[in-house]
């Protein structure tokens, strides 16, 4: 039993980080990836279209 703990913990620790990694970028803008025209809004952590006054 032991030995078939070790390839799976070592597995575990190997995946885990990265799965953690991917999910940590998603669907975040930053204000560089904003189109002309529209600014980062913070609140929603999206670009929104500029308002004009």
């Amino acid at each position: 039993m032991k030995r078939m703990m070790l390839p799976v913990t070592l597995l575990a620790l190997m995946v885990l980080p990265t799965i953690a990694a991917a999910e940590c970028g998603w669907k975040h803008e930053t204000a560089s990836q904003c189109a002309e025209g529209q600014a980062y809004d913070q609140a929603s952590g999206t670009c929104v279209t500029q308002k004009t006054s």
